[in-house]
C-alpha cells in the first residue's frame, strides 16, 4: 500500500515526532511503499533510511501563525499536497494543520487523523477535564499548572473576541476531524476526547510504541540509601513537576531519606529551581537540565523510582520507556500514564502532594520482592502492548478498512476569513 504521513514539522523531535519517525519505519519494514510529508523535515532525514521517501512543503506562513494568517495563505499548499498526495492510498495525518489540509486538498475519505490529543489552544477545557475541575474547585496558584490553566484561559476569552480568532478555527478544525475517513487515537483517555470534541465514537486506539523487544534486566533494588527519584520530562507548568517537589519535602519530614534528579529543559525551569531552593532541597535535588542520550541513561541507571505526575496526560512514552529500563513508576491516577500503569505501576493524584508522598512512602517501605511483582507485572505489560510487535500484529487490518460510517462523502464546508479591507 502506498501511505503518505503527513506531520507539520519536525524542527523539535519531541514524543511525537518520534513516534511520527517509528511508524514511518515500521509501515517501511511491513512492506508498504512510505513518504513522510512535512513543512519543516529537521533533523528527520538521515535517520529513516533511504526507503522512506522524505518531502518537504514550502511553509505557507511563519509560526507561530494566527488563524487568519493560516487561511489566508494555506491555498498554496492544497495545490502542493493534491500532488504529493495524489498517489497515496492512505494518508496519515499527525496534529493540526495536517488534518485540515487533507480534508480541504480533497483527500478526506483516505485520510487517518491520528490524535496525540485536539490541540490545546483549541479545546482548552475539553482536553484538561481533571486540571479544570481543580481549579475551579480548590485549585490555589500555588501549583504552577493551575496558575499557566489560568492564564491560558484568559488569554482565549480575548482571542474569542477577535472576528476571525479561535472560535472560527476552532470550527473549522472540528468540521475537518468530522470529515476524515477514521480517527486513531494514542489511547483510550484520548479517545474520549476524540468523542467529546469532535462528536465521533469511531476511533480506534493505536498506540506508540517503543522500538526494542523488552525489559532489559532486573529491576534497580535499593540498598541501604537514600531512594532515588528520577523526573525526565520538558519543564512545563503540566507536567506538574512542582508537585513532586513537594511530595519529596513531605517525605523528607516524615524522616525518609530520598533524592531526585530532573532531567529536561523547559519554560519552568527557573521556577522550579526556585521552588526547590524555598522548600530547602538544594541537596536533595540536582537539576541537570538538557542530556545527550548516553547521560540520559547514565543518570537513569541510578534511580530506583521514575516519578512524575502530569495533568490530563494523553499518554506519556517516557512511562513505558522507565518501565522496561528497570525502574518501578509513580505516575498520575487519570489519563494516558494511569492506563499505561494499569498492571503493576503505582498512582496518585496530581493535585495532592501528600498522597504522592504517601505513595513514596509505600515504596519506600515495601518489601524488595513485593516490589519486584510490581515491576515485573509492568515491564510485561509494556512489552506486550506497547512495543513494534503489538503495531504490526493489528495495523495491516486497520489500514485496509474503509472510510468510518461517521464520515462525510465530501470536503466540509470551511469558515473562510472576512476579505481584508
Amino acid at each position: 500500500m502506498r501511505i503518505a504521513v503527513f506531520h507539520p514539522s519536525f524542527a523539535e523531535m519531541g514524543g511525537a515526532e518520534v513516534l511520527v519517525r517509528a511508524q514511518a519505519l515500521e509501515l517501511s519494514r511491513l512492506g508498504h511503499r512510505v513518504k513522510v510529508v512535512s513543512f519543516a523535515l529537521g533533523k528527520l532525514p538521515g535517520s529513516v533510511g533511504s526507503d522512506v521517501e522524505l518531502v518537504e512543503l514550502r511553509r505557507p506562513f511563519r509560526a507561530p501563525a494566527a488563524p487568519r494568517v493560516f487561511f489566508e495563505s494555506a491555498t498554496g499548499v492544497e495545490r502542493a499536497l493534491r500532488a504529493v498526495l495524489a498517489d497515496a492510498e492512505r494518508v496519515i495525518a499527525h496534529h493540526p494543520p495536517a488534518s485540515e489540509l487533507c480534508a480541504r486538498a480533497g483527500f478526506a475519505e483516505r485520510t487517518i487523523f491520528y490524535c496525540h490529543e485536539p490541540p490545546r489552544a483549541l479545546h482548552r477545557v475539553a482536553v484538561s477535564p481533571r486540571l479544570d475541575a481543580f481549579t475551579r474547585g480548590s485549585g490555589t496558584d500555588e501549583s504552577l499548572a493551575v496558575a499557566a490553566y489560568r492564564r491560558a484561559l484568559r488569554v482565549d476569552a480575548r482571542r474569542e473576541l477577535v472576528p476571525f480568532g479561535v472560535a472560527s478555527f476552532r470550527r473549522a478544525e472540528v468540521r475537518a476531524v468530522r470529515a476524515l475517513g477514521a480517527v486513531w487515537a494514542n489511547s483510550e483517555f484520548t479517545r474520549t476526547l476524540v468523542a467529546a470534541v469532535y462528536g465521533r465514537s469511531d476511533a480506534e486506539i493505536v498506540p506508540p510504541f517503543v522500538s526494542h523487544a523488552g525489559a532489559e534486566g532486573a529491576r534497580r533494588r535499593r540498598a541501604d540509601g537514600p531512594l532515588r527519584l528520577l523526573v525526565r520530562s520538558r519543564l512545563q507548568p503540566i507536567k506538574n513537576v512542582d508537585a513532586v517537589l513537594r511530595a519529596m519535602k513531605a517525605c523528607l519530614d516524615r524522616g525518609l531519606p530520598i533524592e531526585l534528579d530532573v532531567v529536561g529543559e523547559g519554560q519552568s525551569r527557573r521556577r522550579l529551581e526556585q521552588i526547590a531552593r524555598e522548600l530547602g532541597l538544594e541537596t536533595e535535588v540536582r537539576f541537570h537540565g538538557f542530556l545527550p542520550q548516553r547521560e540520559v541513561e547514565r543518570v537513569s541507571a541510578r534511580a530506583h523510582v521514575f516519578a512524575l505526575l502530569p495533568f490530563d496526560e494523553p499518554f506519556g512514552m517516557v512511562f513505558v520507556e522507565a518501565a522496561l529500563s528497570g525502574q518501578l513508576v509513580l505516575g498520575p491516577d487519570a489519563g494516558g500514564p494511569a492506563e499505561i500503569l494499569r498492571e503493576g505501576g503505582f498512582l496518585a493524584p496530581p493535585e495532592d502532594p501528600y498522597a504522592i508522598a504517601d505513595r513514596i512512602g509505600e515504596i519506600f517501605a515495601a518489601a524488595p520482592e513485593e516490589l519486584d511483582s510490581h515491576w515485573n507485572r509492568l515491564a510485561r505489560d509494556c512489552v506486550d502492548r506497547y512495543t513494534a510487535r503489538a503495531f504490526r500484529e493489528r495495523i495491516d487490518a486497520l489500514l485496509a478498512r474503509n472510510a468510518a460510517p461517521g464520515a462525510t462523502a465530501s470536503p466540509p464546508a470551511f469558515v473562510r476569513p472576512p476579505p481584508a479591507r
